[in-house]
């Protein structure tokens, strides 16, 4: 989306500013997530369910909180160089959701609510910053934003589903444990929707 409103000039300094800034956003607030899930992790260790952000396995609890804390710093030099206030708002916000994602209200047991905040940061975030940052027409935004929002909360419902053992386990109440069986046919519904949503974009 940054390239398309830049008119795909790899080399323009925001442009690759606002990427190393979404960057550092996600690996400080995975970073952050990290910290308090040891526990949930150790156990599906345990259960025999492999999980990707086990980092404990390869660093210690001091450097993953060293590594929140210089990523975060960091992210927010890079905004600061940037020098966007709307693009400073949007981050703002978004690291205060991963905070809270996880700790201290833990959005990550509430269905729905859980879902949604990963879907607002892996397909909305991207798009709502290249708007800002590169003055991006308003109706593209609105046609990426739609082309892409539903298709990534399937994603994130079906990555829940594979998590959905282990979740009951710890007590964990995603989306996926909250629809059961139905989860299935609401992921069908809402690829169903971005196809026509996708289409409804582009005329």
């Amino acid at each position: 989306v940054g390239l398309y409103f830049t008119g795909f000039n790899f080399f323009y300094w925001k442009y690759l500013l606002g990427a190393l800034a979404l960057y550092l956003l996600s690996v400080a607030v995975n970073g952050y997530n990290n910290l308090f899930d040891v526990e949930e992790d150790k156990l599906a260790i345990s259960s025999g369910i492999v999980k990707a952000n086990y980092l404990l396995k390869e660093f210690t609890w001091s450097q993953l909180k060293w590594n929140f804390v210089l990523t975060s710093i960091a992210l927010a030099c890079v905004v600061f160089l940037i020098g966007n206030l709307e693009f400073a708002i949007i981050c703002a916000f978004t690291y205060a959701l991963g905070i809270i994602y996880t700790r201290p209200i833990r959005l990550k047991n509430r269905p729905l609510i859980g879902t949604l905040s990963n879907t607002y940061g892996f397909s909305i975030l991207p798009i709502l910053s290249c708007f800002f940052l590169f003055n991006g027409p308003l109706r593209a935004t609105i046609a990426f934003s739609l082309a892409s929002v539903l298709p990534t909360f399937a994603g994130c419902l079906i990555a829940e589903i594979a998590d959905r053992e282990i979740d009951r386990k710890i007590g964990t109440r995603t989306t996926a444990c909250w629809l059961g069986k139905h989860a299935k046919t609401v992921i069908k519904a809402v690829l169903i929707l971005s196809v026509a949503f996708y289409f409804v974009a582009i005329y």
